[in-house]
């Protein structure tokens, strides 16, 4: 079964809601989403949860939606935006790969330096 989960809700909300109305005890999901984000969850209902395991291992591709330059009271996009510096200019594919590198590094304000300050023209912090 394929569920588009929305926004708010956990997986395992989702799967409480289907183990609810399918009336089935064993219900599973493959991947889990982040009650943060919306998308595709693949389920299965009794024996077929089994299955599951093969399709968790398969790869995966995200879609994310990023704004750079604001930073948030709980650092993350459900909370109340205290500072947006912005960005302006064009956005390369080159330019965001060194900046996720910085990021993989540890260095989300490297990132910033890249993308923003040194590309992008944003004021200096």
């Amino acid at each position: 079964m394929v569920v588009d989960k929305p926004l708010g809700l956990s997986s395992n909300q989702v799967s409480s809601r289907i183990r609810r109305l399918a009336g089935q005890k064993k219900v599973g999901y493959a991947g889990t989403l982040d009650p943060a984000a919306s998308g595709i969850l693949v389920m299965a209902i009794g024996q077929a949860t089994r299955l599951l395991q093969y399709l968790s291992a398969c790869d995966k591709q995200y879609l994310a939606r990023i704004r750079f330059g604001v930073s948030t009271d709980t650092e993350d996009a459900q909370g109340q935006v205290i500072e947006a510096r912005g960005c302006r200019g064009e956005l390369s594919e080159e330019t965001l790969e060194q900046a996720l590198g910085e990021v993989a590094r540890g260095s989300v304000a490297g990132a910033f330096e890249i993308l923003c300050l040194e590309n992008l023209g944003a004021a200096s912090p």
